[in-house]
């Protein structure tokens, strides 16, 4: 009895930490994406940065989860054919749907590939641009500030 208790606790505690460990990682490349997202309107220094930045936090919003879905449909599709695991032998042995899910296995990588690709592509790019941006600032950034004026005084 007592074993049975601590087995499907065991097993609720994977299946808790499954879920978390996959949904954790895509909740913080979409918070990433949108934090750069609210720079859409600020000023940079060309308009080609300006929209070079607007194209790379697109990409950092959306490559993982796009990735993720279109990775995740493959895979059904790849696996609607072959239901359990005889008739995913079974099909293997027939050279023509053992090229059919090879083609299929191959395209979920290569769309995993390209998506981190731009992600990780878009990511340097507005490393390197925050820095790059920091040659045309306005002159306001060089007065002093009177702190004064934001401390709580009475008169």
């Amino acid at each position: 009895m007592m074993g049975e208790c601590w087995n499907a606790i065991v097993e609720n505690g994977k299946i808790f930490w499954k879920i978390r460990l996959l949904t954790v990682p895509r909740f913080v490349f979409l918070v990433v994406g949108g934090i750069h997202l609210i720079a859409w309107n600020f000023s940079f220094p060309t308009d080609f940065e300006a929209n070079a930045w607007r194209v790379c936090s697109l990409v950092l919003t959306t490559s993982v989860p796009l990735t993720w879905v279109i990775g995740h449909g493959l895979a059904w599709i790849g696996k609607r054919n072959a239901n359990n695991i005889r008739e995913e032998i079974e099909d293997r042995l027939d050279a023509k749907s053992s090229k059919r899910l090879s083609y299929v296995g191959m395209l979920i990588i290569g769309v995993q590939v390209l998506g981190f690709g731009l992600y990780a592509i878009a990511r340097l790019y507005l490393l390197f641009e925050v820095f790059l941006a920091l040659r045309s600032v306005p002159e306001v950034i060089y007065d002093t500030p009177e702190w004064t004026n934001f401390l709580p005084h009475f008169s």
